[in-house]
């Protein structure tokens, strides 16, 4: 069985954003022939590609809130704050939903979505569900996250933009994306400045993870040790919060910046030879950020929160993972649910005949047809 299994909401950003972003007309429709108009343009991509990737089974993943928002709250904030900024969003929201609704209720596309799952939950659990199975997929998106999925048996990649398959997993890229974070879905790094050598060894074999994790954990122990030190108190307690550490350092940064501006004052005024008590501070201070620094912490870092790396990279696995047992059981389970109702409508040539009954042959092998139909079907 061949299963085409579609990123629905990355095609949609692809029909905005590319497609229809190239026809100036779409700045003087109205409300109305523009929604039609992204529905059309929807239809004809859909009808393209489904031609092109020779498929048993057509399936399309629509977008929920995800688990992840409430995982970590600022995941995709950034996106969030864009959308502010969209004078059509409310208008393409209309086409999607009415996009999707139309694949669901007159095709023969089998549509699925699932509470609390995004597209790449119902892609991941599909997709590792299907190679167990025997079964082969095809994803189309341009999602870099699902290259993950390569690993698995019978899972290939198109890249609708690039019109090619994508073959290239590397362990290496999926271990740095879980380090360095990912921009586009707010996901912050956990390791801030690690070196290459380090991120390949881990690639290599991910028992060096555990030494990294104890590394950082260990610059944190001696980041306390020397802001202790400058505050002149015995330790810092191990069980602050981060909140309350973030505001022990505020005051050691307050204190070394006020200590700092008066030696400079001092030394302008040439009073500094003379006032052997701000002297000795000065020395304690520059002492301990000279320790520091031997000790590969920087003055910055000293003075600011080192976060646990160990922290950090379960935060981002849990974020970017895409392993069936990385999403929350409730999660997987909504989608299989979904997945097991009747689909018994979602084939292939049952779409093609939609496409054919309505008359949108010609219309669908456009520009786009041509510059797929030479693509080989794999």
């Amino acid at each position: 069985m061949k299963n085409l299994l579609i990123d629905f909401a990355n095609l949609t950003a692809i029909t905005r954003f590319g497609v229809m972003s190239r026809d100036p007309g779409t700045l003087l429709m109205d409300d109305d022939e523009w929604v039609n108009y992204f529905l059309d343009t929807m239809l004809v991509t859909l009808a393209n590609y489904i031609n092109v990737l020779k498929s048993d089974r057509v399936i399309l993943t629509i977008e929920s809130r995800s688990w992840r928002k409430t995982y970590y709250p600022l995941y995709k904030a950034n996106r969030d704050a864009g959308k502010e900024a969209d004078e059509k969003l409310d208008l393409f929201y209309e086409a999607v939903n009415k996009a999707a609704d139309f694949m669901r209720d007159f095709t023969n596309a089998k549509v699925i979505a699932a509470s609390e799952a995004e597209g790449d939950d119902i892609i991941a659990i599909l997709a590792q569900k299907m190679s167990l199975d025997g079964e082969k997929v095809t994803i189309v998106s341009t999602d870099g996250d699902f290259k993950q999925l390569l690993r698995y048996k019978g899972v290939k990649i198109f890249n609708p933009i690039k019109k090619t398959y994508v073959t290239d997993y590397s362990h290496l890229d999926y271990i740095t994306k879980l380090v360095k974070g990912d921009a586009g879905d707010n996901v912050p790094s956990s390791y801030p400045r690690i070196k290459k050598e380090i991120l390949e060894a881990i690639a290599r074999d991910e028992e060096h993870l555990e030494n990294e994790f104890k590394n950082v954990d260990k610059i944190i122990e001696r980041q306390k040790y020397y802001i202790a030190k400058f505050l002149d108190i015995e330790e810092i307690p191990d069980d602050l919060s981060q909140e309350e550490w973030s505001e022990v350092l505020e005051i050691a940064r307050e204190k070394k910046d006020k200590l700092k501006e008066k030696v400079k004052r001092a030394k302008t005024d040439d009073e500094y030879k003379t006032d052997e008590e701000l002297k000795a501070k000065d020395k304690n201070l520059k002492d301990i950020i000279k320790l520091a620094k031997k000790e590969d912490i920087t003055e910055a870092r000293l003075f600011n929160v080192i976060h646990s790396f160990r922290d950090g990279f379960r935060r981002n696995e849990k974020l970017i993972c895409l392993k069936a047992d990385n999403i929350p059981e409730h999660v997987a389970k909504n989608v299989l649910k979904e997945w097991e109702s009747d689909h018994s409508a979602s084939k292939q040539s049952e779409f093609l005949k939609f496409v054919r009954k309505h008359k949108l042959k010609e219309f669908a092998f456009g520009i786009e047809w041509n510059t797929l139909k030479g693509i080989p079907n794999h």
